[in-house]
């Protein structure tokens, strides 16, 4: 119901009566609105044929206030020409389109901020984080292919798996068509238009472009992701330290780690346990380096949280985190000396701003 409601909206009693002539859409030779209380556009805008090539008039149609359009070309239609001018011109690539696309997500809704090429998080570097104008706070992500991409092989790449665990407001597309995943699971699949010959857009059919709109909305409207139990702090800290613990393993078994990252193996080698060191046999090597990947994890994880319990409301940041730590734990608080201060090397400087990039939490 609430759809329909948003679909039927008139803007009050201000309904534009069938002109005479006219005839409402019909399927199978069936009316599918009744006439009279339904406007006009909204009538012609249901029966358009989703065979039928998107014509100036289409791009133009100016909507009433009612539908969202408040007397401009409604969103959706502005953004499905610039994508088509992009196509006409031959020369476009995926990062051609991406303008078109942080627009319609700023038209949609104005209170937030689509930023294109953000910061590298964790789990990799999506195309766009969404976030709060009000607070800053990010409320989603999306991650862009060039036009005619196979979303479902995407959905099966190992970036995908990397960020869906990662990032739980998720749009996978191709600027036409989209994949909306949540909590890691795909949700919906919608489509805005099918590419013709010469580079024209042909969209779908109008209740389809609506569902579409909506489902945009309900993306950008997802709340950021809070903690309200215990439970859900530690399945945070979790998550997190999993994927840290993933790119100090692959760093090790590509042979990337820093020095600063094998000093710190044979540190928790030499104090806490003797197996964390370096072997001989591939096998013991690999399970040594698991061990220590999830320990020095761990650790981070519980020392970012030991010292945002301290901190107060006040901001928090890597740099106020290493001052922060109690100093009832000085093995704690030598440890964030090393990554974070004077003594940190580049590459723990970029793996302890990612950290704070994947938990917003934090802040």
């Amino acid at each position: 119901m609430r759809l329909l409601g948003k679909a039927l909206h008139t803007n009050g009693s201000r309904s534009l009566p069938i002109p005479a002539g006219e005839s409402p859409a019909v399927t199978g030779g069936s009316p599918v609105l009744p006439t009279g209380s339904i406007p006009y556009w909204l009538v012609k805008r249901i029966g358009t044929s989703h065979n039928t090539l998107m014509s100036d008039a289409d791009f133009l149609h100016e909507e009433p206030p009612g539908y969202g359009g408040g007397g401009t070309a409604a969103p959706l239609a502005q953004y499905l020409r610039k994508i088509e001018g992009n196509l006409k011109r031959g020369d476009a690539t995926e990062h051609t389109h991406r303008p078109a696309l942080k627009e319609l997500i700023e038209a949609l809704d104005e209170n937030v901020i689509a930023t294109n090429e953000p910061k590298r998080s964790l789990c990799g570097a999506p195309d766009y984080a969404v976030s709060r104008k009000r607070d800053h706070l990010t409320i989603g992500h999306m991650e862009s292919k060039d036009i005619g991409a196979d979303l479902a092989e995407s959905e099966r790449s190992d970036q995908l798996k990397r960020y869906l665990p990662a990032l739980p407001n998720l749009l996978l597309t191709d600027y036409l068509e989209f994949g909306w995943f949540v909590d890691g699971k795909k949700r919906e699949n919608f489509r805005l238009a099918n590419v013709g010959s010469g580079g024209k857009l042909a969209p779908v059919a109008s209740a389809e472009l609506e569902r579409a709109r909506l489902l945009l909305l309900d993306f950008l409207a997802q709340e950021p992701v809070g903690i309200a139990s215990a439970e859900e702090l530690a399945k945070r800290l979790a998550n997190l330290a999993h994927i840290i613990r993933n790119i100090i393993t692959g760093a090790f078994l590509t042979r990337q780690a820093s020095q600063q990252l094998r000093d710190w193996r044979d540190a928790f080698a030499a104090t806490l346990l003797p197996e964390l060191a370096p072997q001989a046999v591939a096998a013991k090597e690999a399970e040594a380096v698991s061990q220590f990947a999830d320990m020095f994890a761990q650790t981070l994880a519980y020392g970012l949280f030991s010292a945002r319990a301290m901190s107060g409301s006040g901001k928090f940041s890597r740099e106020t985190a290493r001052k922060l730590i109690p100093r009832t734990n000085p093995f704690l608080r030598n440890f964030f000396e090393q990554i974070t201060g004077s003594k940190s090397s580049r590459a723990m400087e970029r793996l302890c701003s990612r950290t704070f990039a994947a938990a917003p939490f934090w802040v």
